[in-house]
């Protein structure tokens, strides 16, 4: 499912940065959809949203809506950009059960350089405590994206920002 379409970052790496416009797709008539799907027996939902995070509020309000309605074997996955958790999101990703909520994270890369020159905003120390906080105080799946090749970094660098993500334990890393 989308609740929204495009992405407002430019990271060089990826199509969804080619549409600067994010389109939020109306969340009263999304939440009526979602509803319609898991009373008809959807237990599976999987967001294409780039940044299911971006606006708060919208984010804040869909997690309340299927936090209320799990069932036994439902689940939901979100990926989600790591500098963006307040308090508020944190303390709603803390209520999921084990095996409900799944979190794919876009770290992408570590080096500086390398996300300056693909034009990726980035704060290490911010998404490194994202992933700690996820992996301590919740009970979700969470699996973080790395992207080796990227332009500025060679074999040593990208080796350095697998063994930082690694060290975090991420449930799984997906390169």
């Amino acid at each position: 499912v989308e609740a929204s379409r495009g992405c407002p970052f430019k990271c060089a790496f990826c199509l969804s940065s080619r549409d600067p416009l994010v389109r939020f797709f109306d969340i009263d008539v999304f939440l009526d959809d979602m509803d319609k799907l898991i009373a008809r027996g959807a237990r599976s939902f999987k967001f294409l949203d780039r940044t299911f995070n971006l606006d708060i509020a919208r984010a804040r309000r869909i997690l309340e809506f299927f936090l209320a309605r799990l069932r036994p074997g439902m689940f939901v996955h979100f990926e989600m950009v790591p500098a963006r958790f307040p308090q508020e999101l944190r303390s709603l990703l803390t209520q999921f059960p084990e095996g409900a909520l799944r979190l794919e994270i876009g770290i992408q890369t570590f080096n500086a350089e390398t996300a300056r020159q693909i034009d990726r905003i980035s704060d290490p120390e911010k998404e490194l405590e994202t992933l700690r906080f996820l992996r301590e105080q919740t009970k979700a799946i969470v699996h973080a994206d790395l992207i080796a090749g990227l332009p500025g970094e060679d074999a040593a660098s990208f080796a350095a920002g697998f063994n930082r993500l690694w060290a975090e334990r991420p449930g799984e890393i997906q390169l």
